[in-house]
């Protein structure tokens, strides 16, 4: 009998390792796409800046 309870903890800590490893993969794939999107409007943000500061400067010397 006690070979047969060691195996079903095995068993057991198998599925729960699994479901942590489960869990920090969403947390990754939530991070990244949290930090790609803020990255994504500071670079649409700085994109749009420089294209009114050309235009502004443009229309300035013209």
């Amino acid at each position: 009998m006690p070979p047969v309870t060691h195996v079903t903890r095995l068993g057991e800590n198998a599925t729960c390792s699994n479901e942590i490893s489960m869990l920090r993969v969403e947390d990754y794939q939530r991070w990244l796409w949290l930090w790609g999107r803020r990255l994504w409007w500071m670079w649409v943000r700085l994109v749009l800046r420089q294209c009114y500061i050309l235009c502004a400067t443009s229309q300035w010397i013209l």
